[in-house]
């Protein structure tokens, strides 16, 4: 009887103290309760353009798988984790017997533990893609998903059937060759065009007609005379500077008007006689003012 007295005290005991634990160890309904805060999620998943010698960062956190696309056109060959099993990393890429991603470009990871670093190698027909695993934080958010992209990359000639050599992506010589040919005769055809236009300027001036000392010019342009630097005929102007000017005539009303001017390989041609007026020249842009000379009228 004694026995069985203490025992009941027990159970009573157990029942009267039991729900005032309950309430100092059970959280309110609702409340999720973790040791550490977790980051924010990307709810648009990053994309991630990696060099054959960069590395890619890829934010995890422990419960969160995070699928790693690789561009649709790689397949994966081999990849490698570092600490995979110390660290509790769950990794797979690719398609092969033992594991399959359900795409041939495409890596699942996921952390065992909060804080965890790791790094992941991915072998491909591209070459190789490389990563480091970290933990998420509240200035990096977890990715979900994350695709990856190759960085913008050199051409370079090559005499093989291509692949990565240097981080460079490779294009047949002879391809290389015939765009560069490509760009000479384009230099060429435009060379020539400013041969024909400057020799149809030229073809224009009637030597008996050209009045070379008409007009003054008060800075002499490039240590030239006037005479040198500004003539015309009967019902053109022409201005030899370098590059296209914009070229200014003085109207009735005393304020400066643009004409058109023609220019090419340092001749300029106005279709007009101009009398007064200005011209740019140089980086500066600096005003060269010209001015006609009247003639003067003779009475007999």
């Amino acid at each position: 009887m004694r026995v069985t007295a203490k025992v009941l005290v027990f159970v009573m005991c157990v029942f009267a103290v039991g729900p005032l634990f309950a309430k100092e160890i059970n959280p309110p309904k609702g409340v999720r309760v973790s040791k550490l805060k977790r980051p924010q999620i990307n709810t648009v998943p990053r994309e991630i353009p990696v060099e054959e010698r960069g590395i890619g960062e890829i934010y995890t956190w422990p419960r969160y798988e995070t699928q790693i696309n690789l561009p649709s056109e790689v397949e994966i060959k081999q990849f490698g984790v570092g600490d995979g099993d110390l660290a509790r990393w769950v990794v797979s890429c690719g398609q092969t017997p033992v594991a399959d991603t359900g795409a041939k470009n495409v890596c699942h990871a996921k952390s065992g533990h909060s804080g965890q670093f790791t790094n992941l190698n991915v072998m491909t027909t591209d070459g190789t893609y490389s990563f480091e695993l970290a933990p998420a934080t509240s200035d990096h958010p977890i990715d979900l998903k994350v695709f990856v992209t190759r960085a913008q990359r050199t051409l370079l000639a090559s005499n093989g059937s291509g692949g990565f050599a240097g981080g460079a992506a490779m294009v047949p010589k002879a391809e290389l060759l015939a765009c560069s040919e490509l760009a000479h005769a384009r230099q060429k055809e435009i060379q020539d065009q400013l041969y024909e236009a400057n020799h149809k300027i030229a073809a224009l001036i009637d030597p008996r007609e050209v009045q070379y000392r008409d007009y003054e010019i008060k800075h002499f342009l490039f240590g030239k005379r006037p005479q040198a630097t500004m003539f015309h005929t009967a019902d053109r102007t022409y201005i030899r500077v370098p590059g296209h000017p914009a070229v200014y005539e003085e109207t009735q009303s005393g304020k400066p008007a643009e004409v058109t001017a023609v220019c090419a390989d340092g001749i300029c041609m106005i279709p007009k006689v101009l009398d007064k007026g200005y011209f740019t020249a140089g980086i500066a842009q600096k005003r060269i003012k010209f001015e006609r000379r009247k003639k003067e009228v003779h009475h007999g």
